[in-house]
């Protein structure tokens, strides 16, 4: 049996949604495969696809074998992409009852592609959907849709010359974002579009060689929408290793999309993942505090950003020079989840989805290069609670980091599993591997009362050989209350000996950190300089970390240029 029938039997065993049934039969026409099995799969799912010219979601299909109705409507978009791959590139090759099959849903979806209303700021959905009709006008000669699918990548591209790319830096959405604008290159008939296109690709792969730590073999930086807490890795590792950027995959029968939408990133863009040091500075939104900031040096990533729209999110990510190594992050916890491992279905998915949430709480920050400050507001009342955590175990922020060697006030720890320590007020905790550390000082913090609240750094025992930090502002569900947090962090290169380690001590103690409040305008100084000023009541910014680079490289927004088809 040859070895890609072996696999695609242990796939088709696995098919659970009305998605991988597209994906699985575009596979198999891809290796030349044309049998009974495309029309089965895709027999079913005419039975999924809602044909009801009345409904609501008409067009759209139920997302899961066993769904009882149609909750999810990115369903639709993530199979019309591959079932239009499987129309242009294999129609001819199919047998009739099969092509009609096809023919009639794709010709129901993408009136569940036109119903399906998406804004530009949802980034991966709306080029998934601009590709949807872009493919779907030219190859039905369907002039209205066409001219609705070119407006939309103008759109798109209006909107992130303004704002930047929304869901940005994301392990997972960028293989969507990347692949969706790869076939619209591919495959558009108009050579317009193909270049606006280019465009997108050029923004995405300079933002990735931007961010990208080889030696983690990672994404570097604070995050959008990413499902891998530990590692940060997930869709974009394909990606990255199939254009020889991380080492190849041995199993790549699951390349086929990257394979169809092929655009390889010129030396100019990858080359820039080898520059060292370098500061991404991005907008990520229209509103102040919007903005992402990432630092690279040569042996340590350390990025935060000032504000979160997602309890997907990542706000603050550090890296050492490690491809075994997990992330270092902070999350805001209320499920008692640090290590996003146990997923729930969630309300907003009408219980349908399981996924691993997090708080979305007021946070502001600003960066200078290696060096942060970040405060956080946790309210127990929060409104948007309910939908993240439907039961609430208590209200914690998490710092995760890898277990390397750990410095507590300039001394060396060491802690069993589980054990832990208690850490104070102003302390300093320092986190080196090889001649990378990162210091880490909370400077304020309270429970949910006002009080001083219980710190301890400690090992737990999990299977990911990483420390934590908690913080808890309570340790149990209350329904109202505010508990803030407030810190400090630096990275440092050649750290080499113990007189290093010392002096980095004293240096991240010796920075002078203090918070003035007034009612409710809060503003932190750092050495008497003010870095914040902002009203955690009211959601308001005042001063920050403002930055204005749609993608910004050492002082340069080579984010714009590429926008305004400048070279970088």
């Amino acid at each position: 049996m040859p070895k890609n029938e072996i696999f695609l039997q242990s796939w088709e065993k696995s098919i659970q949604t009305v998605r991988e049934i597209f994906a699985f039969c575009l596979v198999l026409a891809e290796h030349g495969i044309y049998d009974e099995r495309i029309e089965k799969y895709l027999s079913i799912a005419e039975k999924m696809q809602d044909r009801d010219e009345k409904s609501k979601t008409y067009g759209n299909f139920k997302w899961y074998f066993n769904s009882q109705k149609i909750v999810d409507l990115n369903s639709v978009e993530f199979s019309l992409r591959e079932g239009l791959l499987l129309w242009i590139r294999h129609r001819e090759r199919l047998n009739e009852n099969t092509k009609q099959i096809l023919e009639g849903l794709l010709k129901t979806g993408i009136k569940g592609v036109l119903n399906h209303q998406v804004l530009p700021r949802y980034t991966n959905i709306f080029l998934v959907k601009t590709w949807n009709l872009v493919a779907y006008g030219e190859n039905f000669a369907d002039d209205k849709i066409k001219k609705l699918a070119y407006k939309m990548l103008d759109e798109w591209l209006e909107y992130t010359g303004e704002n930047g790319i929304r869901e940005y830096n994301s392990p997972n959405y960028y293989f969507v974002d990347i692949t969706a604008l790869g076939l619209i290159y591919r495959y558009t008939h108009n050579d317009e579009i193909r270049k606006k296109s280019e465009i997108g690709l050029k923004l995405f792969w300079t933002d990735l060689a931007l961010n990208f730590f080889e030696p983690a073999g990672r994404i570097g930086g604070s995050r959008s929408r990413d499902y891998d807490y530990i590692y940060g890795k997930d869709g974009v590792e394909q990606l990255l290793s199939y254009y020889g950027w991380l080492e190849r995959k041995k199993n790549i029968a699951l390349d086929y999309l990257i394979k169809l939408s092929e655009w390889k990133p010129p030396l100019e863009i990858s080359n820039l993942r080898k520059k060292y040091p370098r500061f991404i500075e991005r907008k990520i939104g229209a509103r102040k505090g919007e903005w992402a900031c990432h630092y690279i040096g040569k042996k340590f990533s350390l990025g935060c950003c000032g504000f979160c729209y997602s309890p997907l999110d990542k706000p603050l990510v550090f890296l050492f020079p490690s491809k075994d190594l997990a992330n270092g992050y902070v999350v805001f916890d209320a499920r008692n989840d640090p290590y996003g491992e146990k997923p729930e279905k969630q309300p907003w998915s009408g219980f349908e989805h399981k996924v691993c949430l997090h708080l979305v709480p007021f946070i502001t920050a600003s960066q200078h290069r290696n060096e942060l400050i970040m405060y956080a507001s946790i309210k127990a009342d929060d409104p948007s609670i309910p939908r993240i955590a439907p039961v609430v175990h208590g209200f914690y922020t998490h710092f995760v980091f890898p277990s390397v060697q750990i410095f507590k006030d300039g001394k060396r720890i060491y802690l069993q599993k589980g054990e832990k320590i208690d850490i104070g007020i102003d302390d300093v905790l320092i986190l080196k591997h090889r001649s990378a550390a990162i210091g880490i000082r909370i400077f304020h913090a309270t429970d949910l009362s006002g009080q001083k609240p219980a710190i301890y750094l400690i090992n737990d025992g999990n299977k990911y050989s990483v420390l934590r930090m908690t913080v808890v502002h309570s340790d149990k569900k209350k329904d109202a209350g505010t508990g803030e947090i407030g810190f400090y962090i630096a990275g440092k290169d050649d750290v080499n000996s113990k007189e290093g380690i010392e002096m980095f001590h004293k240096k991240l103690k010796k920075v002078k950190i203090t918070m003035n409040r007034n009612n409710n305008d809060i503003e932190i100084l750092k050495n008497s300089v003010v870095t914040m000023r902002f009203n955690p009541e009211k959601w308001q910014i005042m001063v920050d970390g403002n930055v204005s680079d749609i993608l910004g490289f050492n002082g340069k927004d080579i984010g714009k240029k590429i926008l305004t088809g400048g070279k970088l």
